[in-house]
């Protein structure tokens, strides 16, 4: 306790943390390290904020996740386990639940397990002493961490995952704030909130601590149609701000140097650029200038497909040794999965080309989207590498291919320089970022942030991660900002507490994001099953006077049209007045979305009114609000649809935001918006003719192949033991060996609360027991689901082996040789928003016959 207490005075007399004091400085320099760019590059206006003065200083922002390398730079120099740090350190507590001490776990050799945790701390809140700077000696911008003044509280679950041991310490710890980029089996198991979850969380909450979630990396990889997938997530629990990822519009680039220039699309250059730097003496993603003894000779090598099948590497520059080079890779688009594969032609190419022993490869893809992609995924080969934006690659390649006995060098690594992210990327929501709803309709993600990022890692090094788990801390550094400037406007316990008021700020300033639509003329938005509320906005978060509350709608899904209460409060002086619109999002088909295309933006949208109308919200007042949703009936005909968008309110009086004053909460009128969310059917019922669809179905026209694949299978059947790991239907009679697992397939297009399955004796009908296999998600995109994977199989072997319950209750652990007959009794789900309108949960299941018999057999 004296050590926390000791530290802690300390870092309250630091200032913002963005420099460290001379004698810091003086201790490392020369050690070769550079700091990366953070990522706060305009989308987002946590610059902005910065610039008003605001780093969360004073505020207790703690992570939890794997060991945190106190010791960072980034985190001030903290001494070992123990030691009172110097004055530069920001750690004002540590946990390490392995040792249930304060002490934090010695760094472990480079790698996931321990780069996870000193990432995700160094977004939130790292000061990032050393600069990265350009080809002319001057500091990139934007080069600190969102909340770079907060003080971090340091909790490492250990390896066994005790997170529930870390929220208790967070909570008596005084943290404001607590990050958490993590799964919870609990949680993930059933795809929806467990008790478990909810016990784990409930700390946290009495204490009224501000948790931010990751939304989980469980969305698709084409296209991002992967629905109801947040449950992995704390996230998907209400209280919690669930974070997806999006693409950030810059990265830190590299500057290469030529010794003459060549021809490229900007002109004669010898200064090329290429995506994602880091400088450390420790990393293998790009080496010092010093270690590649430059200058050296390039040599060019070529990976291509000319019969669509990627022929060996073919070098191109002339020379007697082709080993320890500085290698120019040109790769062909058809080649580029190769780089991917972990078995077979992949990995026989790898091989091949760490032979070659390379200083440095320089790849050269085809488009800037790939250079990118292969940037983020291949950072575990072990080898030094670049990826050249595609113009500059082109370019260096056709420069070596012109005249392979011209020798042309690589002379220097200049410097950094802000890369801008591909058109199509940048700022898109990331595919694999989760998709909701909850299993419960609720409206989850909560919000969006920047997900592909530099970070601290271990023993002063820095290293690129993707995924929700960057977006998380970027979020709760907003948070800390945030909650600085309410500090700072003498708010010491907001009305309805910390955690509501965090959540009305930061969705009401999130900005939805524009939905690429090209098969129609409307305006679109990204759903709030992708977004949440959208894009995170420092600036608007910490200078809005005014809230709306409820900060989402989730709509009945049994009523065509509902009018709502939305209640805006003005903490400012002045009143504010704003004009009433409607940004609708694209409609999301689920049965598009098993066959990876959720997105349909030629579906029909909700009609909100009254638009055009001006709401006026008094100085230090409230007003309240009424809003009006309804399905058109072309919506309500469709059965498969979640139709969602937002309610804006667009200021018309702009308060003074003069440089003066803007630094003051309540000195912005911003754009405000409501996101809300329903059906076209009643998600609430299963197997009526107002139901939400619950099983996919076949749509040649939009992907024959998959259709042919339902066409040809029932709803539900026994997947036969013959063809077990493809889960074919066999008509008749099912045959698995007893002993061996169990398969009953669906391909159930939403998740449901339960499904109970009943079996019977074929020879005589006599009901035999039930198991129960509890909640069971969505199936994936292309994929037939087993009942296996549902919930109460999940959370300890996702088997069955054919154990269930007889009528008096007695267990049957294995099911004996002999021919049985499968009934499903599925039921459905309640939505947050009937169950808040005193609907119950359907009580009578729909039942499905399984479509063949089982037969069990004694042997093989």
């Amino acid at each position: 306790m004296y050590l926390i207490l000791l530290v802690a005075g300390l870092l309250l007399s630091v200032g913002t943390g963005d420099e460290l004091p001379a004698a810091a400085a003086a201790a490392v320099e020369g050690d070769g390290v550079q700091v990366q760019l953070i990522g706060a590059d305009g989308i987002t206006q946590v610059a902005a904020a910065q610039a008003l003065g605001l780093s969360g200083r004073g505020v207790h922002l703690c992570i939890i996740d794997g060991p945190i390398d106190i010791r960072h730079p980034t985190f001030g120099f903290c001494r070992s386990p123990g030691q009172p740090g110097p004055p530069a350190c920001r750690v004002y507590t540590a946990y390490n639940a392995d040792t249930q001490g304060e002490d934090v776990e010695p760094p472990l050799p480079l790698g996931t397990w321990d780069m996870h945790g000193t990432h995700t701390a160094g977004i939130a809140a790292g000061s990032f002493p050393f600069k990265l700077k350009d080809k002319d000696g001057q500091p990139l911008p934007h080069q600190r961490g969102v909340a770079c003044g907060a003080l971090l509280g340091a909790f490492s679950f250990g390896r066994m995952g005790k997170t529930a041991e870390c929220m208790a310490m967070a909570a008596q710890r005084s943290c404001n704030i607590v990050s958490m980029s993590f799964g919870l089996p609990a949680i993930a198991a059933g795809n929806h909130p467990q008790k478990d979850g909810r016990a784990q969380l409930a700390v946290l909450w009495e204490a009224d601590i501000i948790t931010v979630a990751a939304a989980s990396n469980d969305g698709s990889s084409s296209g991002g149609s992967s629905l109801f997938t947040t449950g992995a997530s704390p996230g998907s629990l209400p209280g919690v701000l669930s974070v997806a990822a999006v693409e950030s519009t810059a990265q830190p680039g590299s500057l290469l140097q030529l010794d003459r220039e060549i021809n490229t699309k900007a002109g004669l250059r010898n200064i090329l650029e290429a995506f994602l730097r880091v400088d450390t003496p420790a990393t293998t993603y790009n080496p010092l200038t010093d270690a590649l003894n430059l200058p050296q000779q390039l040599v060019l090598l070529r990976l291509r497909a000319p019969e669509d099948i990627c022929s060996p590497l073919e070098a191109i520059t002339k020379g007697p040794n082709l080993r320890g080079k500085v290698f120019v890779l040109e790769i062909s688009q058809e080649c580029i999965n190769t780089l991917y594969e972990e078995f077979g032609a992949g990995a026989a190419l790898w091989e091949t080309y760490k032979a070659l022993k390379p200083k440095l490869t320089l790849f050269a893809l085809p488009s800037d989207a790939a250079a990118f992609e292969c940037a983020a995924r291949l950072t575990h080969k072990g080898m030094p590498m670049l990826w050249l934006r595609a113009d500059d690659g082109a370019a260096l390649a056709d420069a070596l291919a012109a005249d392979p006995e011209k020798v042309l060098k690589l002379v220097g690594l200049p410097g950094a320089t802000a890369s801008q992210m591909p058109a199509d990327l940048a700022g898109q929501p990331m595919d694999y970022s989760s998709m909701g709803p909850t299993l419960d309709f609720a409206v989850k993600p909560d919000l969006a942030a920047p997900g592909t990022l530099y970070s601290s890692a271990p023993d002063h090094t820095y290293a690129p991660l993707t995924g929700t788990s960057m977006a998380c801390p970027y979020v709760s550094g907003v948070v800390a900002l945030w909650r600085q400037a309410m500090t700072k406007a003498g708010i010491t316990e907001p009305p309805g507490g910390w955690v509501a008021a965090a959540a009305a700020a930061l969705k009401n300033t999130a900005k939805p994001l524009p939905f690429p639509n090209t098969s129609s003329s409307s305006s679109l938005m990204y759903p709030p099953a992708k977004i949440g509320a959208g894009l995170v906005q420092a600036h608007a978060a910490v200078t809005t006077p005014v809230s709306i509350n409820p900060p989402e709608l989730p709509l009945r899904t049994d009523l065509r049209s509902q009018t709502l209460q939305l209640n805006l409060t003005n903490t400012g002086s002045v009143a504010v007045s704003y004009t009433v619109g409607h940004q609708p999002a694209v409609g999301i088909s689920l049965t598009r979305a098993w066959l990876m295309k959720a997105y349909n933006p030629t579906l029909p949208t909700a009609v909100v009114s009254p638009v055009g109308a001006v709401v006026t919200v008094p100085a230090k007042g409230s007003i309240g609000f009424e809003v009006t949703i309804s399905a058109p009936p072309a919506l309500r005909q469709l059965d498969d649809v979640i139709f969602s968008g937002f309610v804006t309110f667009t200021p018309i009086n702009s308060i003074n935001s003069s440089s003066s004053s803007s630094s003051r909460r309540g000195a912005a009128a911003v754009p405000l918006s409501v996101p809300y969310q329903s059906a076209s059917r009643d998600y609430s019922r299963i197997g009526s003719n107002s139901s939400l669809a619950l099983f996919a179905r076949p749509l040649p026209a939009l992907d024959p192949v998959a259709s042919t694949l339902l066409q040809n299978r029932p709803l539900m059947y026994v997947c036969d033991a013959a063809n077990y790991d493809s889960c074919d239907f066999k008509p008749g009679v099912a045959v698995v060996v007893k002993g061996y697992s169990i398969r009953v397939a669906a391909t159930f297009v939403r998740p449901v609360a339960q499904v109970r399955l009943q079996l019977y004796d074929a020879r005589n009908n006599t009901h035999l027991g039930t198991q129960d296999f509890g909640a069971c998600r969505a199936a994936a995109p292309n994929e037939i689901t087993s009942l296996s994977n549902c919930d109460r199989f999940a959370q300890l072997d996702p088997l069955w082996f054919g154990e269930y319950n007889r009528p008096d209750g007695s267990r049957v652990d294995f099911i004996e040789a002999g021919l049985y007959k499968l009934k499903a009794l599925i039921y459905a789900p309640l939505a947050v928003a009937e169950a808040a309108a005193g609907r119950r949960a359907q009580r009578r299941p729909y039942v499905v016959t399984v479509a063949n018999l089982l037969r069990i057999a004694e042997e093989e």
